[in-house]
């Protein structure tokens, strides 16, 4: 590139030496300089070209890391809910187990407990990972209250769920289960 003098004015037109602008800067067509004009005009085209996929290449990647710890959160949290599930298959089907774990009901009123407690942890992973929505979830647990054991098993439970929520989900579920045992014992009241 050629700058032009401070003292000259800027040529408007070309001269045939090369392209000029009118701030008096020349670009020329030909010769050594021009190759040189070009290849770094290139680089840098090469240079931003390749930053630009490089950034979305990380994007892409951030991406694929983010989905994949997603998958693997939501494994390990089927792996605990399954657990939990034979723990208390294994409890209910054990009634020297139900005075351990639930004093002062007898076998038959703990095993009803512990079904009820298996239904309230299928329903929690299902909103969870999200088949099944909040207001279905809603008015599963409306009509779960209805019944008294469903109910007392939300007496029992309700205040270890809210020490052991780990998260929004486990609150807002908790949350959920709440206000449905709280709308059945007040239609339960009002009924003679």
């Amino acid at each position: 590139m050629v700058w032009r003098r401070p003292d000259l004015p800027a040529r408007t037109a070309s001269s045939g030496r090369g392209a000029t602008c009118t701030r008096g800067i020349s670009a020329p067509r030909s010769g050594p300089a021009s190759l040189l004009v070009r290849d770094i005009g290139g680089a840098l085209r090469n240079h931003a070209l390749v930053g630009l996929g490089l950034a979305g290449l990380t994007l892409v990647e951030i991406a694929r890391l983010r989905q994949q710890e997603r998958h693997h959160r939501e494994t390990k949290y089927l792996r605990f809910a399954r657990m939990h599930t034979e723990l208390l298959r294994d409890t209910a089907a054990n009634p020297d187990l139900h005075e351990v774990l639930l004093p002062g009901l007898d076998a038959e009123d703990a095993a009803r407990v512990m079904h009820a407690n298996r239904w309230a942890s299928l329903w929690s992973l299902m909103l969870r990972l999200g088949y099944q929505p909040r207001d279905s979830t809603a008015e599963v647990l409306k009509e779960f209250m209805v019944v008294e054991t469903n109910r007392r098993f939300w007496e029992l439970a309700r205040d270890h769920r809210a020490n052991t929520a780990r998260d929004d989900h486990d609150t807002e579920f908790n949350r959920l289960a709440n206000a449905a045992y709280n709308a059945a014992i007040k239609e339960a009241s009002q009924t003679p």
